[in-house]
């Protein structure tokens, strides 16, 4: 019997192993003071979600890093696809940790955001 497996991706990067995602969505709320009271809030604004992964990456370990910091430095665009699906993300924060125990590869800790870009229209006047 031949079991069907989804490799996470990272764009063009599959990910050895994503030990956790965690997506983040958050609201701002503007709070106005009175003069006597509590302050009162009046708008609520949605704020760009964000997801957390975090892993370890064994095979061809270097490749990958490398590109990881080019998505970083270029502002790619990015999909990923795990247990969840995200698309038009930022890759906005990348640490990792090369110790003994991951002696091929390295452990990481990715902070990925979603970006609505503008597209600009033209008009006659």
């Amino acid at each position: 019997m031949k079991v069907n497996t989804t490799r996470i991706k990272l764009q063009d990067i599959i990910m050895d192993a994503v030990v956790d995602e965690n997506p983040s969505n958050t609201a701002e709320v503007t709070n106005k003071p009175v003069e006597k009271g509590e302050d009162i809030s009046d708008h609520m604004k949605i704020k760009p979600y964000t997801v957390r992964l975090q892993g370890s990456i064994v095979n061809d370990a270097p490749a990958k890093l490398q590109l990881l910091r080019s998505y970083q430095k270029e502002a790619t665009l990015l999909t990923y696809v795990g247990r969840n699906i995200f698309k038009d993300l930022v890759l906005t924060n990348l640490d990792t940790n090369h110790s003994v125990k991951n002696a091929k590869g390295f452990d990481y800790s990715i902070t990925l955001q979603h970006v609505k870009i503008a597209k600009p229209e033209t008009f006659e006047v």
